[in-house]
């Protein structure tokens, strides 16, 4: 991916490009915001620029006249939200046709519009294809409550920054910019589609459908097609809280886990199925948008969720180019992504241990229920747990001897001695993974004492969570736990292979991939991987969401070819 220098010099050039139209103050704002993020000049600096420019915009509006007044006093300038400085007052959803004076001056953006102008100057696209768009916008409830401010995203410097008619605006920026002919779009929640986003798209050419999860609360996807481009053919919600039971293994896996069914039923979770037909060469192509269930702890099931929607394509759309994308809350190493590019996950992959626990810790407050969501094992403990058991699995068996474990338990845990007394004289994984969650659960210092005692027992075991294979621990005769072979034959392959990061949060930032966008790979070919922001343009202000971006994600889209 291509990165940029986030300097004033760079970000004028890039602007004065993008923005040709909305003159010098647009391109000072730019370079004073790029200055304020590297901390140069001060934020008060930038929203100097962006407050002027609305006191001369509402001197001019009412010029000769007395200035609008709301009543409450407020002029219009002090109500709108402007390209930074939003109203201190909340505000709910932006009407259609409401704007800002200047679009937010954007690195990302400014990159995008030139590098892609630059395409299709050079005429390296052809009538056959077409541009796939997946972006989860990051609903509001995730992103603006005082938990999710102090725990997930502790570095953004301005609630502004993170307040829906502020973000809403950004996210129609990067559509545009990215223009794409196909947009699946997660998390977005009902009053923004409806009172924002289907309005501005409708006007940009587009037709949008929702679809709100298996839930009374107004929050799902939408799927958006250019109608110069596509003609719909047909469009279906897959539930994929009740779908899976038409998996050839639902009554083993029921029979395994009498509590399965409880647990995809509250995931509440779906997948949008929406049939296109190219309105110049009439050939078709199935677009899936998916966000898959996002629990730490739901590993198991996520992988029956992904099957369940691939089994559903196939019986449904047999033999059709297909581009299967979205949030997938999984990583590359994953049983989901497995299963998607191998066309098989293993009754024994670790995962389906690992996600016994799904049930194993339920609690009644919100407080209690979001220090749990980010206090279970998470990638880099799983990947610790996984080496330590190999570590010890010295005989290949699928057990270990508890006695290894004895003295850093004893050392590190003295308050939790019954957590070390309930196990066995050998466990194998499942066992051992649970008590790691239980571990950290309790305590989460505890549980870091006890993996730096056995750091010397593990091999290469710290990893970067990206490009490091973590090896997989022999499970031992699986039983008592849901489990089964999951196959398909879709062929799919994956686009956006290297891409280093697709979500970056938290304090220090750890970057992840958890959006994909997968396709038949005899069917369709992927020509083109329009560029994603650089780790250096994420990371202005630590992390995002940011003011130049408004999610927590990263917009993620390619160009595909029916000609193949």
């Amino acid at each position: 991916m291509s990165s940029l220098e986030v300097s004033s010099r760079s970000v004028r050039s890039l602007c004065a490009s993008a923005w040709p139209d909305f003159g010098t103050s647009a391109i000072v704002f730019a370079a004073a915001a790029a200055a304020s993020a590297s901390g140069s000049v001060a934020p008060a600096a930038v929203e100097g620029v962006t407050a002027k420019s609305d006191a001369h915009q509402d001197k001019k509006a009412n010029k000769g006249g007395k200035k609008k007044e709301d009543g409450r006093g407020k002029s219009s300038a002090e109500m709108r939200c402007s390209s930074i400085v939003l109203a201190d007052e909340p505000l709910d959803v932006m009407a259609f046709g409401d704007t800002v004076k200047h679009p937010p001056q954007r690195l990302y953006n400014a990159f995008l519009r030139k590098t892609l102008g630059e395409q299709q100057k050079a005429g390296s696209t052809s009538p056959s294809q077409f541009r796939v768009l997946t972006y989860n916008i990051l609903l509001d409830a995730f992103c603006d409550s005082d938990w999710a401010l102090e725990h997930i995203f502790p570095y953004v410097r301005n609630r502004r920054f993170v307040r829906r008619d502020y973000r809403q605006q950004l996210v129609l920026d990067d559509l545009k910019a990215i223009d794409p002919d196909v947009i699946c779009l997660q998390e977005v929640q009902g009053p923004v589609f409806t009172r924002y986003l289907d309005l501005h798209l409708q006007s940009e050419g587009y037709v949008c459908l929702y679809a709100n999860k298996k839930s009374v609360q107004p929050f799902g996807s939408c799927v958006c097609f250019r109608t110069t481009k596509f003609e719909l053919v047909s469009s279906e919600i897959i539930d994929l809280t009740t779908e899976w039971q038409n998996l050839p293994e639902a009554t083993r896996l029921v029979e395994q886990a009498p509590k399965l069914p409880e647990g995809l039923v509250r995931s509440t979770t779906i997948a949008h199925c929406v049939r296109l037909r190219d309105r110049a060469s009439h050939r078709e192509v199935v677009v899936v948008n998916n966000h898959l269930y996002s629990s730490p702890n739901g590993s198991n099931v996520r992988i029956i969720q992904a099957a369940t929607m691939l089994q559903y394509v196939q019986k449904h759309h047999p033999n059709m180019p297909a581009v299967i994308c979205g949030d997938l809350n999984t990583r590359l190493e994953s049983g989901v992504m497995r299963l998607m590019l191998a066309g098989i996950v293993e009754g024994d992959h670790p995962e389906w241990a690992e996600g016994d626990q799904f049930d194993a810790h339920r609690a009644d407050k919100q407080e209690e229920r979001e220090f749990d969501w980010h206090s279970v094992i998470v990638w880099n403990d799983i990947a610790f747990c996984r080496r330590l058991f190999i570590a010890l699995d010295m005989q290949r068996t699928g057990f270990i001897p508890t006695e290894a474990l004895h003295d850093a338990i004893t050392a590190s845990v003295a308050d939790v001695g019954t957590l070390a007394q309930e196990l066995p004289p050998t466990v194998d994984y499942r066992r051992l993974f649970r008590f790691f969650q239980d571990l950290k659960l309790h305590s989460r210092e505890s549980f870091y004492q006890f993996l730096a005692s056995l750091r010397d027992r593990v091999p290469a075991a710290t990893i970067d969570g990206q490009s490091s294979i973590v090896p997989v621990p022999i499970i031992a005769k699986p039983q008592n736990y849901a489990h089964c072979e999951l196959r398909h034959d879709m062929h799919l392959a994956l686009c956006h292979a290297d891409i280093p990061c697709t979500y970056l949060a938290f304090d220090p930032p750890e970057p992840t991939v958890n959006d994909f966008m997968l396709h038949t790979r005899r069917l369709l070919k992927c020509v083109y991987e329009v560029p994603g922001p650089s780790f250096d343009m994420l990371t202005v202000e630590k992390a995002i969401p940011s003011s130049q971006h408004p999610s927590d994600h990263i917009p993620l889209a390619a160009d595909y070819d029916f000609g193949v």
